[in-house]
């Protein structure tokens, strides 16, 4: 049940993000941006595809941890509040919903970046509990329950 909570969230964004995609590309010229939208297109597919792997419990450790690496690497370059922290300068804030457009100090700026990557990097958190235990005993690999990790100590 874990692993199929924590990937309704990337469901969820690869289904808007598609629809968000396909509305755009309705209203535009047919030669723009077309490149840019099919390599789009491509890595939501494959988010899909990993996600669902995940769900099903099918290679669960190797793709939960290769979306907690993309994640972990997205929240690092969407959300870089170590470089504004102690910045003199005034930023936009266009991610907060009500606030678009308003300008702030870099100090208040850094903590709303702060909050939105520890955020993600909290999804990254789950996906490496996943690693580390297993699919649990409801999944195609390990029909079983998790791997039993056998350790021995040493007698004199």
């Amino acid at each position: 049940m874990g692993r199929v909570c924590t990937s309704a969230v990337f469901v969820y964004y690869v289904i808007k993000m598609m629809d968000e995609r396909i509305k755009s590309l309705m209203g535009r010229s047919p030669d723009e941006e077309v490149p840019e939208a099919v390599v789009e297109g491509m890595l939501l597919v494959l988010l899909l595809i990993i996600t669902g792997l995940i769900i099903m419990g099918m290679r669960s450790r190797w793709c939960a941890g290769v979306l907690a690496v993309i994640v972990a690497a997205a929240a690092l370059y969407k959300h870089p509040w170590f470089l504004s922290m102690f910045s003199t300068k005034m930023y936009t804030l266009d991610f907060v919903v009500g606030y678009e457009g308003t300008e702030v100090p870099g100090w208040l700026y850094s903590d709303h970046q702060r909050y939105f990557f520890f955020q993600q990097l909290s999804t990254a958190g789950a996906l490496l509990q996943l690693v580390v235990h297993g699919p649990g005993r409801y999944s195609i690999d390990e029909p079983m329950g998790p791997v039993q990790i056998v350790t021995t100590k040493a007698a004199d």
